[in-house]
């Protein structure tokens, strides 16, 4: 590898681990300052009471997490990876299993999304009398691309283990 792309590498091997630092915080501090009313802010078209039971407010955080999770995850898989790379180890089967691993995780983020949207409009609604009560499906635009991009890692990964195989083989040869 190139000393600039392994110098690239290194710095966003770091930028990755300072993204999974900031995480907890990210997502913590705008419920801490805002409380409740943020998921009501946070999803225009629900009717949240404004009394929303204990139980309730926790499943629908609880719910809003979900792709968070699986952000975390792919970070997790890109600092793996950038650590391959920062270490010149680039056309090998472990950098090959942390991108499928990422494609995995993107999908995972979309699908978690999905999930998470019907969930908080469910847990947010049901102390709403009957007929105020949500159960809310849509696709974003961003679960789209989440999609697609984890497709396209899963490919990437897979010809990278292929390439990794071959240059395997072609090293027993000499």
């Amino acid at each position: 590898m190139s000393p600039k792309a392994l110098r690239l590498s290194a710095a966003l091997y770091w930028a990755t681990t300072a993204a999974l630092a900031a995480l907890p915080v990210v997502i913590a501090l705008p419920l801490w300052l805002s409380g409740p009313r943020a998921l009501a802010t946070a999803l225009p078209g629900l009717a949240v009471p404004a009394s929303l039971p204990a139980p309730l407010l926790a499943a629908g955080i609880a719910a809003g997490l979900l792709p968070a999770l699986a952000v975390a995850y792919v970070l997790w898989q890109m600092r793996g990876l950038f650590d391959f790379y920062r270490r010149g180890a680039s056309l090998g089967h472990g950098a090959a299993r942390q991108i499928r691993r990422i494609g995995a995780g993107l999908l995972a983020t979309a699908a978690l999304a999905l999930a998470a949207r019907t969930l908080q409009a469910l847990a947010l609604t049901a102390a709403n009398p009957p007929g105020e009560r949500i159960l809310a499906f849509h696709i974003a635009s961003s679960d789209v691309g989440f999609l697609l991009s984890g497709g396209l890692m899963l490919v990437i990964g897979a010809v990278m283990a292929d390439a990794a195989r071959i240059a395997e083989d072609n090293a027993g040869f000499v």
